[in-house]
């Protein structure tokens, strides 16, 4: 046991053979003691809520908008709109517009986004310009659909009944009832194409 006085708390990382502490380890490596975190209770499984249908409605656009940001500080939410995208129903694209931020970008975050210095600043317009370019093009009758959407309306600042007709968020049509916790286990387009 070396120098180490163990404490008679068993080590939950020993347990999952993963204890990067070895014989340095505050916290007992002896097996036959009782597991220091029972297993979570879980009331009688509630049953999974019906599942979200869609019903879409004829002569109505539908259409997509992806939202790409950089990074203006190192705070995880310190981001500035970098890329628009709007993509018809027919899967054209209808605007792709590159903004340039009017704030200092410390990373445009290029695995991710594909953007880069040179590409916005010989692409770039204005956020106000990008804006008015895809209020043109956006039909107000129409229904933006995509993945965690809201996000993207949020980025742009725009408003439901408004600017557009309604969401469709395909987060909400790709996740899986999780019966051990009563909640939903929400999955990507990646995982969910694979």
């Amino acid at each position: 046991m070396g120098d180490v006085q163990r404490k008679p708390t068993p080590c939950v990382f020993f347990r999952k053979g993963s204890c990067r502490n070895g014989d340095a380890c505050p916290f007992s490596h002896d097996l036959t003691l009782p597991d220091p975190v029972p297993a979570r209770q879980q009331p009688a499984g509630k049953a999974a809520p019906p599942p979200i249908v869609v019903t879409l409605k004829p002569g109505t656009p539908y259409v997509s908008i992806d939202v790409e940001c950089v990074a203006t500080a190192i705070q995880h939410n310190a981001r500035a709109t970098a890329q628009i995208a709007l993509v018809s129903q027919a899967e054209q694209p209808l605007l792709n517009l590159y903004v340039k931020p009017a704030t200092e970008v410390v990373s445009y975050l290029h695995p991710l986004t594909s953007l880069s210095k040179e590409l916005l600043d010989q692409y770039g317009m204005s956020f106000d310009e990008a804006m008015k370019m895809l209020r043109q093009q956006l039909p107000k009758n129409a229904i933006l659909v995509g993945q965690n959407i809201g996000k993207d309306v949020e980025w742009l600042q725009l408003k439901e009944g408004e600017d557009f007709a309604e969401m469709i968020d395909l987060s909400a049509l790709f996740r899986v009832w999780n019966a051990k916790y009563n909640s939903f286990t929400y999955f990507g387009l990646d995982h969910a194409a694979t």
